[in-house]
């Protein structure tokens, strides 16, 4: 899987071959595990969703069934504005051949951490959609360099953002 994601992060293309031999395995080797590109694909997408899910697990300290929308999109938030960020985990959903593959996987596996679960008014659902759209916002701009915030660019995203979850 590392090796998968150093040779996207490199903007090289992920191949069975390539990816083989950047982990010093034969391609039978990788193919036993991965027998498609696609499945090497959709298993680089569920690595990176998995750390996400293990970051967000960290941050809530509870099951995602257990806590608020508000909670989970605080909890993504805080991720995004102090954890580093890879620009790997934004490219892993764009290959232009599996992208609709890929963001599919990538919605049904976040859906439990960023999917809004109340039964909530059209404003607290505009206030947490809100406040997620800012997370991606951050956690885009900050993968691929270009629009860096500094800390106290980063903290006043924080406030506004934290802002919108206390209205729900």
């Amino acid at each position: 899987m590392e090796a998968g994601l150093a040779l996207a992060a490199s903007g090289a293309p992920v191949t069975l071959e390539s990816a083989a031999r950047e982990a010093g395995l034969t391609k039978p080797g990788l193919m036993y595990h991965f027998p498609t590109k696609q499945a090497l694909m959709l298993g680089l997408v569920d690595h990176v969703i998995d750390d996400w899910q293990r970051r967000l697990q960290q941050e809530i300290g509870q099951p995602p069934e257990a806590v608020t929308t508000a909670e989970r999109i605080r909890a993504y938030l805080n991720c995004v504005l102090s954890d580093e960020l890879d620009r790997t985990d934004v490219v892993m959903c764009t290959d232009v051949r599996y992208s609709e593959l890929m963001t599919a996987r990538w919605v049904e596996r976040m859906q439990p951490w960023l999917g809004i679960s109340e039964n909530l008014d059209a404003a607290a659902q505009g206030n947490l959609l809100t406040a997620r759209l800012v997370a991606d916002g951050v956690w885009y701009s900050t993968a691929f360099c270009t629009f860096p915030l500094d800390t106290a660019a980063t903290e006043s995203v924080r406030a506004t953002a934290m802002a919108l979850l206390a209205d729900t």
